[in-house]
């Protein structure tokens, strides 16, 4: 009889631990090379894409995450939630068809371009020293 109690508990224990985990995951990712912004939901980061350059005048950071959704609503997701972050937005638009959104902070820059690519979107950041 304890040795089935300890298993059920154990048992409970390990679902309780992945069920947590799931949770938190599916609560809101970052980018692992800037970890410092969010990745919308339902994007998939790069992580072969990645460059990040540490200096003294600032960081330098490229990267780029792609998923199965418009690029409006990427957009929507980035221009709502990067302000909630510190970011202020800066000017934007289309560029070659894509979506450009420009954000700054302190003393970083940091520009989204959002392309359509086969069925999804394409999602390129870049953070630079202002």
């Amino acid at each position: 009889m304890t040795v089935i109690r300890g298993r059920r508990c154990g048992a409970v224990a390990l679902a309780l631990v992945l069920a947590l985990h799931a949770g938190t995951a599916a609560a809101g990712d970052f980018l692992e090379a800037a970890e410092d912004l969010p990745l919308a939901p339902g994007l998939v980061e790069d992580h072969e894409a990645a460059m990040v350059f540490d200096k003294p005048g600032g960081r330098i950071v490229e990267t780029r995450a792609s998923g199965r959704y418009s690029s409006s609503a990427v957009a929507a997701f980035y221009s709502e939630t990067l302000p909630q972050l510190g970011w202020t937005s800066r000017t934007g638009g289309r560029a070659g068809g894509a979506v450009v959104l420009r954000f700054e902070r302190a003393r970083e820059a940091l520009s989204l371009v959002i392309s359509e690519s086969d069925g999804g979107v394409v999602v390129r950041f870049a953070i630079t020293p202002r």
